[in-house]
């Protein structure tokens, strides 16, 4: 296994998630103003068939060839031929039947074709994060970002080249869907690259023992997924507003954004967690910890300045008819280090075979955010809804601490985030002192020097030799146990 550092891995995965996220947005914002709402109101309707239907081509698995191709790294080439021909299977049989259920729902022209390709897209993503999965495992995070940007830059590549042709909506959406097939070319080439042979090995008896092991894993999906999506169907069946609802979604499309940082941190160190569980829960508390930091290093700065500068952000990237972003983006931009909590809590409970305990995590989440929209909605509006989805976001993390430490890791919660809290406080102070005097990109650039220099001043730098060392100085007995 090739010896690369956490540092360098969360570098490449934190740059293949921008890439990545950029290109997509780009290209998203093209073929609203091509489509128009109604089409672009169908590709999404499409799109949210294959993502309801994606569930039963990657119903946990791929977590869970994470923590098991960390800690047998033998058993992973075999586990990643079993799985490739799964999803294979899976694919070929559900995109027929999804079409059929369109069909059976009444869905004729523009909106069939969107549920046939915008659809069948969504269930070839599941190859590209098959891919992902395995190099993970690999801790190969370079060819991880690869993959992700050699994705969106062909994806997003033909999309443009098809419009620029005036080609029709659905030989747009058919290109689209070819680029992500085409995907499936790169991960191969890519794991390859990585030492991994590409082959199948149709063994449905082992898989389906794998699926029925990883039920709670394809259950916390859902469930994210609807944590994600239901505080905003809540909020229209009590009759907020549209334009509330509108300025409420462009804020929680600036947060997902964002939500890449906990998101490449996390997939950075899953393996890790996983290997370190092999010697015991206090060694597993251990990379926990250094998992935090790192996470907290990087997400509260990002909270703190993105809440103080949240209207002007908003205001640059929507336009003044969104003047009631900004309030809001204040708000829900401050769950961004409770997320890297649980996130890494997520996989630190995966890494000790504790499935269930994971999923708890965001039924908290859900639940309270459910009651918060209940109880605020109805008093305070779209504001409701926000202060309900930070409920949320808070449970889950305190949830997320309780059940690591119920399962005997007790991360040092407090050496892993006082030099972050502290240097985001005085980068707070420095940029609420320059908001009127610079424009918002200045006043940015301003903050991340303080940070910089305060986190510096007060030993940050041990956090960095730790990300670079950690791997030979720790890790490897792990393997070798």
């Amino acid at each position: 296994m090739a010896g690369r550092s956490p540092l360098h891995n969360t570098l490449f995965s934190v740059a293949g998630q921008v890439v990545g996220r950029l290109l997509a947005l780009a290209l998203y914002a093209v073929l609203a103003r091509h489509f128009g709402p109604d089409l672009y109101g169908d590709m999404g309707l499409g799109a949210s068939f294959g993502v309801i239907f994606a569930v039963i081509v990657e119903p946990g698995l791929n977590p869970l060839l994470i923590k098991d191709g960390a800690t047998a790294p033998a058993e992973l080439p075999q586990r990643f031929a079993e799985t490739l021909a799964f999803k294979l299977l899976t694919i070929a049989l559900v995109w027929p039947v999804m079409v059929g259920a369109g069909w059976l729902m009444g869905l004729r022209g523009s909106a069939i074709w969107a549920v046939v390709f915008a659809g069948g897209t969504a269930l070839l993503v599941g190859l590209e994060d098959l891919g992902s999965a395995v190099l993970t495992a690999r801790e190969r995070m370079d060819l991880e970002a690869s993959l992700r940007s050699i994705s969106k830059l062909m994806f997003a590549g033909v999309g443009l080249l098809a419009v620029a042709l005036h080609a029709s909506f659905a030989a747009i959406l058919a290109v689209l869907t070819g680029a992500q097939a085409a995907t499936g070319v790169a991960m191969v080439v890519l794991v390859r690259r990585s030492g991994l042979p590409v082959r199948l090995s149709p063994q449905l008896q082992r898989t389906w023992a794998q699926v029925t092991r990883a039920w709670p894993l394809a259950v916390t999906g859902v469930l994210w997924l609807v944590t994600l999506r239901l505080d905003q169907i809540l909020a229209t069946m009590m009759g907020v507003p549209r334009a509330d609802l509108g300025d409420y979604n462009a804020a929680v499309k600036l947060v997902e954004a964002l939500i890449l940082f906990p998101t490449a941190i996390a997939l950075t160190f899953s393996p890790l967690l996983a290997r370190a569980f092999v010697e015991g829960p206090q060694r597993a508390a251990e990379e926990l910890s250094v998992g935090l930091e790192t996470a907290l290093s990087v997400c509260l700065p990002v909270a703190v300045g993105g809440a103080l500068l949240a209207g002007p952000i908003a205001t640059f990237v929507y336009g003044g008819s969104f003047s009631g972003t900004g309030p809001l983006l204040c708000l829900q931009v401050l769950g961004l280090p409770l997320i890297g909590i649980q996130f890494l809590s997520m996989y630190a409970l995966i890494g000790a075979g504790e499935l269930r305990s994971q999923t708890l995590i965001v039924v908290v989440n859900l639940s309270l955010n459910v009651a918060g929209n209940l109880v605020l909605v109805p008093r305070l509006g779209i504001l409701g809804a926000t202060l309900a989805a930070l409920t949320g976001t808070v449970g889950g993390a305190i949830a997320s601490l309780a059940l690591v430490r119920r399962h005997g890791m007790k991360p040092a919660l407090g050496g892993a985030s006082w030099r972050p809290l502290a240097a985001s406080a005085v980068m707070g102070a420095a940029v609420w002192a320059l908001r009127e005097h610079l424009p918002f990109w200045a006043n940015i650039i301003a903050g991340a020097i303080v940070y910089g220099g305060v986190y510096y001043v007060l030993g940050g730098t041990r956090l960095v030799v730790a990300l670079r060392t950690r791997r030979e100085r720790r890790l490897e007995p792990a393997i070798q146990a």
